[in-house]
């Protein structure tokens, strides 16, 4: 997208009620003057359509219409410069449109400073300058700096000013192309009245030089901005965190990458673990990615878009296979091993396609699939027999996607099963009840989230006789569900980890549950869900992962919105694929194993069913035998690669032999 589109193109990528007030405040602040911005857009959009179609047979018609586009971008531009403090406005737009789609506009970024132009590979989506690539994080890393901005509201007024000073020659020359725009299209719409062809098509080409020249303009001052954003906060890139292969009791290190990809509102911890496995068992080089907007603040997870997260894992995808080429010339190509949505964007990325190949997954040797949401639980009980409700499927089962997936990731929902974990709605209804006890009925309708955030605003969370009530009433609660999962197969001593301090006298149970209570009470008074992961059976995982509470609006509607492509995207899937899925997710269907392996065209497919396991299969019970899996998984691929690498170089001798011969 250009910076003209991007800067003046209105988007409803955000929603106003969904912006975090800091951004929704900067949105007010340019209110009528947004409409006025997307008045030039609309306008220079309806006349490059129609000088699209002077080539038809109703010129002199058309031409009419053009001549009636001139006023009416004309008008609009007199409305743009004429705004009181322009300059300002301007600088406003360009900080509230980073926040949140600053990747719409990556190919207009300079990197590191420089000013001069970048180009976009279609063929690999990367983008290329002269120093190089660029890093993973090279687009979060200038939305954060922009963030670091907006977030203080009196910084960002002294920033502003600053920017408007630093920057009073380009935001002049701006003004004065807009004004040269207006003159000249005064003079073509003259040419349009007279007839007067040649003159016309001179004008046509000097005003492409203008909106060029207007682009460039904006591309300057976009860049600027950011550049000062980032030199005042001093916020730097982060981290790639790739770490080399130990070495193992052979003394030898493998030469072969893996990714590993958490999921949605989780953080890389949820993957550390499989990765020093990975490493210390076999040597394996790994990459454990973090998807943008994860692992901070929650408002920063919430202005970043799947889109952008899609976009992140392209250039992770080229950075790593340009890594292991320097590791592995003969095979740079990596194992990749995502879980829920480091599983789902992966399917979508490797199913792209240049002509008839696959570039992004001609890197990847193989892929471990790990409870990727192809149908989400909700949808379980959907059954489609007959003919026409098949057929009604492919336009329902979407549409119901998007309704039900958004509120089974982002809380609103909890699926009823036995040994399915801790019922955050229990948490919930012993939360109003206590309230009502105390401060008098709650008659509001709203899901967890909401409540626990109204009550944080209304001092509820805070009150020392709520939450000493709270505890009272939780407590039977906690413990009789700790002491299911025990009776279904989580072994005490499992969880001994946690309570081997405390006094003697109680049982793991006790202890276990005040600790639980502990979590839920924090997490409460700090307007907080109550717990995140609730599927997971694994206590020591609940008590330790930390992750977003909740899930960003449009995050989850988008999941909803990718679903149906996944389904078609896996056809696309030729690669040795193992599928992983817990019987207990509440977020993905157990059907979706079945699914996946149906549908990828592998030749090469295996698949873990785990009878104990919920959603985060990495950190739940039966986690052991998920790394033991895994590992083996990738040793077998690479163990088939090495022998059809052998048997392909031994037929290429071969044939350069009988070639010889026949010399």
């Amino acid at each position: 997208m250009s910076v003209f589109s991007w800067l003046f193109k209105s988007s409803s990528i955000l929603q106003p009620d969904k912006q975090p007030k800091q951004v929704a405040s900067l949105r007010k602040e340019i209110g009528q003057e947004r409409e006025t911005f997307n008045e030039v857009w609309r306008a220079h959009e309806a006349k490059t359509k129609l000088l699209n179609r002077l080539g038809s047979t109703n010129r002199k018609t058309i031409l009419a219409k053009i001549d009636r586009s001139n006023e009416i971008i004309i008008d609009s531009l007199k409305r743009l410069i004429s705004i009181n403090k322009l300059e300002e406005t301007l600088l406003k737009k360009i900080l509230f449109e980073s926040t949140h789609r600053l990747h719409e506009t990556e190919g207009w970024l300079w990197k590191h400073g420089q000013s001069n132009p970048t180009a976009l590979d279609q063929q690999t989506r990367s983008i290329n300058t002269p120093e190089g690539r660029r890093q993973p994080y090279n687009i979060e890393t200038k939305k954060r700096a922009v963030w670091a901005i907006v977030n203080d509201e009196k910084e960002r007024n002294g920033f502003i000013q600053r920017a408007k000073k630093r920057l009073s020659g380009e935001l002049e020359r701006f003004k004065s192309v807009c004004k040269e725009t207006m003159q000249l299209l005064k003079e073509q719409s003259k040419t349009i009245g007279s007839g007067e062809t040649k003159k016309f098509n001179t004008s046509r080409e000097d005003e492409d030089r203008l909106i060029i020249s207007m682009r460039d303009k904006l591309g300057t001052i976009m860049n600027e901005i950011i550049l000062l954003a980032q030199k005042e906060t001093k916020i730097e890139s982060d981290e790639v965190e790739i770490r080399e292969g130990m070495v193992t009791k052979s003394g030898k290190k493998r030469p072969v990458g893996v990714m590993l990809i958490h999921g949605m509102t989780s953080a890389p911890g949820e993957m550390r673990p499989l990765s020093t496995y990975l490493r210390g068992k076999e040597g394996f080089i790994t990459y454990v990615v973090r998807l943008p907007g994860h692992g901070r603040r929650l408002d920063e997870f919430a202005l970043t878009p799947i889109a952008e997260i899609e976009q992140f894992l392209e250039r992770a995808f080229r950075y790593f296979y340009e890594y292991m080429l320097s590791k592995n010339p003969q095979d740079p190509r990596f194992h990749v091993v995502g879980l829920s949505l480091g599983a789902m964007l992966p399917i979508r990325i490797m199913a792209k396609k240049s002509g008839k190949n696959h570039p992004f997954q001609n890197w990847v040797k193989s892929f471990v699939c790990m409870g990727a949401c192809i149908t989400p639980v909700e949808l379980d009980a959907v059954e489609f027999n007959s003919p026409i409700a098949r057929i009604l499927s492919n336009t329902l089962v979407p549409l119901l996607e998007k309704k039900v997936l958004p509120m089974v990731v982002g809380g609103n929902l909890t699926k009823s099963r036995t040994g399915m974990g801790y019922n955050e709605n229990a948490v919930f209804e012993t939360m109003v009840q206590v309230k009502s006890e105390i401060f008098g009925p709650d008659t509001s309708k709203e899901d967890m989230g909401e409540t626990t955030q109204r009550y944080m605003q209304e001092g509820v969370t805070k009150n020392p006789q709520f939450l000493s009530r709270l505890k009272i009433g939780l407590k039977p609660i906690i413990e009789n569900q700790i002491t299911q999962l025990i009776e279904q197969g989580t072994h005490p001593g499992e969880l001994y980890i946690f309570t081997k301090n405390d006094p003697e006298n109680r049982s793991d149970t006790e202890r276990l549950g005040d600790k639980l209570i502990d979590l839920i009470i924090r997490n409460i008074k700090k307007g907080k869900r109550p717990l995140s992961s609730s599927d997971s059976r694994d206590i020591r995982a609940l008590l330790t992962r930390h992750n977003f509470d909740g899930s960003a609006y449009r995050n989850t509607m988008a999941l909803g919105n990718i679903c149906a492509q996944l389904r078609k995207d896996l056809k696309q899937i030729t690669i040795p694929i193992l599928v992983i899925q817990g019987d207990l997710d509440n977020v993905t269907s157990p059907k979706c194993r079945e699914l996946i392996l149906r549908k990828v065209k592998s030749k090469f497919k295996s698949n873990l069913r785990l009878r104990r396991s919920g959603h985060i299969v990495t950190q739940d019970v039966e986690r052991k035998k998920v790394f033991q899996s895994t590992l083996a998984f990738l040793i077998r691929v690479d163990k088939i690669e090495a022998e059809r690498l052998q048997e392909d170089t031994a037929k290429f001798v071969g044939n350069g032999k009988l070639r010889k011969k026949a010399t």
